[in-house]
């Protein structure tokens, strides 16, 4: 069981760098753990990623 991230970033000149990422590339949901059930290791939300699959970009300047 493995989540999967990628990150592509280019450089524009010595001071920009922009960068696209996708966290949970194949959308998988985590492994629920049924071990704990009382407060404060239950969490009945624990057994999937609630964001699912998403993608960032960020452009960096340096000055």
């Amino acid at each position: 069981y493995f989540l999967w991230n990628l990150s592509v970033g280019k450089k524009f000149g010595e001071n920009v760098l922009a960068t696209f990422q996708v966290v949970n590339v194949f959308d998988n949901q985590y492994r629920k753990d049924n071990s704990n059930t009382t407060y404060p290791f239950y969490n009945p939300f624990i057994g999937a990623d609630p964001l699912g699959r998403r993608f960032y970009v960020s452009l960096q300047y340096k000055f």
